[in-house]
C-alpha cells in the first residue's frame, strides 16, 4: 500500500486552507443517531462505499485535487466530528486544523489478477471498516494495475456526512473539470480552532453550548409538533363534529409513528436471520433501456418498481434454494425529503445540497412469488407510495430527537434495523459519461450500508446503464455466490434482452 505524504499533499493545503464558514453546525438529530449507533455497533456502520471503474488512472494528485475542490464546496468535508461533553444535544462538526490530505487519499496496487471480482474483493473490507473518527469522515483508495490497463477509485462516506442524493453532487464535484467547480464559500481563509478543546474553560464553554444546542432539539421538536396539536384544537372548537374525525387522524400519525419505528423486531425471512460486520460486494449490470421497456410492457411500472421487483424476485429464488418460501419481505426503502421544505433543519429542500442527509427509512412489507410481474409491480408500486405518504414520513428529526431522549432508545432502533431484511434505494444518475482527468468513468458502482438489516441493493443509473450494488452480509447469507446467481437471473428474466 502507497501513500503520497509530504510534497504535493503539503503545498496544496497550505496554499489552500479552508475557511470554517459554514462548518461547526451541528449534526441533526438523525445524523446524530447514525453516529451513535456505528460507533457502538460494528454492524450498524454507516459507510456508503462508491466504485468508480476508470479506463485508465488518472494519476493520484489529480484525486488529490478533485478532493480539495470537494472540501471546497463543502466544508463539513473537512470537519470532524466532537461528540457532546454530557447533555444529549447532537455532535457538532469541527473544522479540522490537522487536517491531512494523505489520510483521505491514497493510493494502492489491484489484488490478483486485477478484475472487477478482484477489487470488489478488496473494497470489502473497506466497506466493513469504520472512519477514523478523529478525521473527517472519508477516504478515496485509487486501485492501480488493473487488468487492461484500467483503474478504480474506491470512495467511502459516512452518512452523516451525506446521503445518496447528496452524494451525486459529491459525484458532480469529484468527477468535473477543475474550471467547471469553480471555489465555495470555504475557499479561502484559516481553517479555525478545530482542536482547541483542553482546559476547564473550554470544556465550561463546549457545556454550555451543548446545553443550548438541547434547547434548540426541544423547540425543534415542538415547532413540529405543535402544528399537528392546534390543528385539532382548532378543528374541535370551531367543528365539534369533526374532532372525533381530528382525533382519528392524530391516532392515524401515531400509528404511522409506532410502524416506523419498527416495534415488529424479527425479520420476515426464515434464512436470513443471523447479522454481522462483515462486507462482501456483489455488482450487477443491467441495460437502462431494456428495464424501462419491461416497465412499459408491465402496464406502465417505473424504473423503481421493476428494480424492486426483481430484487424480490432474486431473493424468492434464493430462499427456494433453501427450501423455504417467506410470503414477503420486510423491505427498507430510503425517502427522499429534499423536496419537503422543513423536513431536514438546514435545508430548504434543494436537491442539489452536497452535505447533510435529508431522506427516511421508510419499512414495508412486500409479497414474494406473485405469478404476475405486472400485477407484482403494481403492488410493489402502491406499497411504496404508501410509505411514503405515511404520516411519520415528516417525523423524522422529532422521532430521532426523541430516540435520543428514551432510556434504551437506540438498542430499541437497533433492534429495529436489524429486523429488515433487505434495504433498496434507486439513485437516478448521471445519463452522460463522466471523467476524471481524462481517465474516463466505465461505472458507478453504489454500495448503500446495511445499517443491521441482511442485505443491501442499490441501483445508480449511469449513461444508460443500470449499475446495481449488493451489500452482502456473508452471516445472513454464507453462500453470497449463490445470492448473487439469483439476483442475476432475476434481473434477467425480468427486463430481458437488451
Amino acid at each position: 500500500m502507497r501513500t503520497r505524504p509530504g510534497g504535493y499533499w503539503t503545498e496544496t493545503m497550505a496554499h489552500d486552507r479552508l475557511a470554517d464558514e459554514g462548518v461547526g453546525e451541528r449534526l441533526s438529530d438523525a445524523e446524530a443517531l447514525m453516529w451513535r449507533l456505528g460507533a457502538t455497533d460494528a454492524r450498524l456502520r454507516p459507510t456508503i462505499t462508491v466504485v468508480a471503474v476508470l479506463d485508465s488512472s488518472p494519476g493520484v494528485e489529480a484525486v488529490a485535487e478533485r478532493a480539495v475542490a470537494l472540501t471546497r464546496h463543502a466544508p463539513r468535508f473537512a470537519a470532524r466530528v466532537v461528540p457532546p461533553l454530557t447533555s444529549l444535544a447532537p455532535p457538532r462538526l469541527v473544522p479540522d486544523d490537522q487536517f491531512d490530505l494523505s489520510a483521505h487519499v491514497r493510493v494502492v496496487a489491484a489484488p490478483g489478477a486485477g478484475t472487477l471480482d478482484d477489487v470488489l474483493a478488496l473494497a470489502g473490507p473497506m466497506a466493513a471498516d469504520g472512519l477514523d473518527p478523529s478525521r473527517p469522515l472519508w477516504q478515496f483508495t485509487l486501485v492501480e494495475g488493473m487488468a487492461g490497463g484500467r483503474a478504480a477509485l474506491v470512495v467511502r462516506v459516512h452518512h452523516a456526512l451525506t446521503d445518496g442524493v447528496g452524494a451525486l453532487a459529491l459525484a458532480a464535484v469529484l468527477f468535473g473539470a477543475p474550471a467547471d467547480t469553480p471555489a465555495g464559500p470555504g475557499s479561502a481563509g484559516a481553517v479555525g480552532p478545530g482542536r482547541a478543546e483542553g482546559g476547564l474553560a473550554a470544556a465550561v464553554e463546549r457545556l454550555a453550548d451543548d446545553l443550548a444546542g438541547e434547547v434548540a432539539a426541544g423547540v425543534r421538536v415542538l415547532r413540529r409538533g405543535a402544528p399537528l396539536a392546534a390543528g385539532l384544537l382548532r378543528r374541535a372548537v370551531g367543528d365539534p363534529a369533526g374532532a372525533p374525525a381530528a382525533a382519528a387522524s392524530v391516532v392515524a400519525t401515531a400509528r404511522s409513528v409506532v410502524t416506523a419505528a419498527g416495534l415488529d423486531a424479527a425479520p420476515c425471512s426464515p434464512t436470513m436471520t443471523a447479522r454481522s460486520a462483515s462486507v462482501v460486494l456483489g455488482h450487477l449490470e443491467v441495460d437502462l433501456t431494456a428495464v424501462r421497456r419491461a416497465g412499459a410492457a408491465a402496464g406502465g411500472a417505473t424504473v423503481n418498481d421493476v428494480f424492486v421487483f426483481a430484487v424480490l424476485e432474486g431473493f424468492r429464488r434464493y430462499h427456494a434454494k433453501h427450501g423455504t418460501r417467506p410470503a414477503a419481505l420486510r423491505v427498507a426503502v430510503p425517502v427522499n425529503l429534499r423536496s419537503r421544505p422543513g423536513d431536514r433543519p438546514d435545508t430548504d429542500g434543494d436537491a442539489g445540497d452536497l452535505g447533510g442527509n435529508a431522506f427516511f427509512p421508510a419499512r414495508v412489507v412486500l409479497p414474494l412469488g406473485h405469478p404476475d410481474p405486472a400485477t407484482a409491480m403494481a403492488a410493489v408500486h402502491d406499497a411504496v407510495a404508501a410509505a411514503r405518504a405515511e404520516p411519520a414520513v415528516g417525523l423524522t428529526e422529532p422521532l430521532a430527537a426523541a430516540v435520543a431522549r428514551l432510556p434504551g432508545g437506540d438498542a430499541l432502533v437497533a433492534r429495529a434495523l436489524g429486523a429488515v431484511d433487505v434495504i433498496t434505494s434507486n439513485v437516478a444518475g448521471s445519463p452522460v459519461p463522466l471523467e476524471l482527468a481524462g481517465a474516463q468513468v466505465q461505472a458507478l458502482i453504489p454500495f448503500g450500508p446495511r445499517s443491521g438489516a441482511g442485505c443491501n441493493v442499490t441501483t445508480l443509473s449511469y449513461a444508460g446503464t443500470l449499475h446495481v450494488g449488493v451489500n452482502l452480509d456473508p452471516a445472513a447469507t454464507p453462500d453470497t455466490a449463490t445470492l448473487l446467481d439469483c439476483l442475476a437471473g432475476a434481473f434477467s428474466d425480468t427486463v430481458g434482452a437488451p
